[in-house]
């Protein structure tokens, strides 16, 4: 729902919870029924929340029918009320989805469609694995189509080849009707763009055309004909692998992970890559609002070339940067006060780390000359004083916050000629 974010706060067997999507304010510690949830959806107003007894599938572990026992729960995010719930039942990992009042899951076996408000069961629709990986699969529902990619039925004993290396089981893409699960048809799959982990197939529809992993085709959604083949020239660079996070896409654009961001025109040539981005493993990218969204990330590939930070980018010219002034400083809860982080088993055995609010935080040799400086004084006080840090205090009228320490007597004089008053710890 609008203005509101549904999250596990914990990270093993937690409930879902409901925050402030402004604030972050706790509204709804656990919604009723959700205790153990592994994946979860919402759609019209109902939230299904698949829970898993113990830890979920590892994304490289082989599953058969004996691996999954799982719980479907289905409750109203309006009155937080459990309005149904099925326990003992299989769901494949990345293998749920719901729209237009159904809830669609894979068991395996089968695709199964449910009554998103009841849970009563509106078709089934064989789609034999056998055994796959935790995450290879997905499954998406559009235009009352439901299209599942994944691993195609064991191979029968007389389609085995002679000699000793079995035939690898490959990808299928099925569509199927949203109202009574009828085939509608079905294509050879492709893998995902994610490499050195695994992840779901990237599966898209883009205005009525289906894009399947790497592949440079696009169905139609209603026949599965080819309808658009692309043609990207030297886009992808020669050399390293796709990084750690699937593809993503707009109406208008594929965004595949190879270097950085490589956007494939869908309507055109207009085919461009960025570089210089690198997003974190899993999440990557996500584009929204006429915006490519960079969180925050720990990708060390090529980590010369590449902007940091979180970042919202745009396709328009950048405004012209400006000088930021006190109109643009928020002062959070904690400026002004003095944080410790220590290092190591105990303080004396590793300098902590010494964290304020106002001015540098460095670390040199605990000495601290007489300096003239005041701005000089001020790093190497921190400096000095955090690599011997004791117990006590240090006040200050100029918002200089440091830590007295054991040998702050020797510094006491130099402190005082700088405006630190430094605390009386004798008592």
């Amino acid at each position: 729902m609008a203005d509101r974010v549904y999250v596990t706060l914990g990270f093993l067997d937690s409930p879902v919870s409901v925050l402030d999507a402004a604030t972050g304010e706790i509204l709804t510690e656990a919604l009723e029924g959700t205790k153990g949830a592994d994946e979860m959806i919402l759609s019209d107003g109902i939230l299904i929340a698949k829970i898993t007894k113990g830890r979920s599938i590892g994304a490289t572990a082989r599953l058969g029918k004996e691996s999954l026992n799982d719980t479907l729960a289905a409750v109203d995010v309006v009155t937080g009320r459990q309005l149904w719930r099925k326990e003992n039942i299989r769901v494949m990992p990345y293998a749920l989805s719901a729209l237009a009042g159904r809830v669609v899951y894979h068991n395996l076996e089968e695709l199964v469609c449910l009554n998103i408000r009841t849970g009563n069961e509106i078709w089934r629709a064989p789609n034999m694995i056998g055994s796959t990986l935790g995450a290879v699969s997905t499954l998406v529902i559009t235009d009352d189509v439901v299209l599942f990619h994944g691993h195609g039925p064991e191979p029968k004993s007389n389609e085995q080849p002679k000699g000793k290396r079995k035939p690898q089981r490959g990808f299928l893409l099925t569509a199927l009707s949203l109202k009574d699960g009828e085939p509608l048809w079905q294509r050879k799959g492709h893998r995902g763009q994610a490499a050195a982990c695994t992840q779901p197939s990237d599966l898209f529809v883009a205005r009525g055309t289906v894009w399947c992993g790497g592949s440079l085709e696009g169905y139609n959604l209603r026949t599965g004909e080819v309808d658009k083949k692309l043609e990207i020239g030297k886009l992808i660079s020669p050399g390293h692998h796709y990084r750690c996070h699937r593809s993503k896409a707009t109406e208008r654009f594929l965004i595949w992970p190879k270097r950085g961001a490589e956007f494939v025109d869908l309507e055109g040539n207009d085919h461009m890559r960025n570089d210089w981005l690198r997003t974190p493993c899993f999440t990557g990218a996500t584009p929204a609002n006429g915006l490519l969204y960079k969180p925050s990330d720990q990708c060390f590939c090529y980590p010369g070339a590449k902007v940091f930070g979180y970042m919202a980018m745009s396709a328009e010219p950048a405004d012209e940067l400006k000088p930021a002034t006190d109109a643009n400083l928020q002062r959070g809860n904690a400026y002004g006060e003095l944080l410790v982080r220590p290092q190591g088993d105990a303080l004396g055995k590793e300098p902590a780390a010494l964290v304020v609010a106002e001015g540098p935080a460095v670390q040199l040799e605990p000495a601290l000359p007489d300096v003239d400086d005041r701005a000089g004084f001020r790093a190497l006080a921190f400096a000095a004083l955090a690599s011997l840090i004791d117990t006590g205090t240090v006040q200050s009228q100029e918002h200089i916050v440091v830590l007295l320490t054991g040998s702050a007597e020797l510094y006491r004089g130099i402190l005082a000629r700088h405006g630190v008053t430094v605390a009386d710890t004798s008592a």
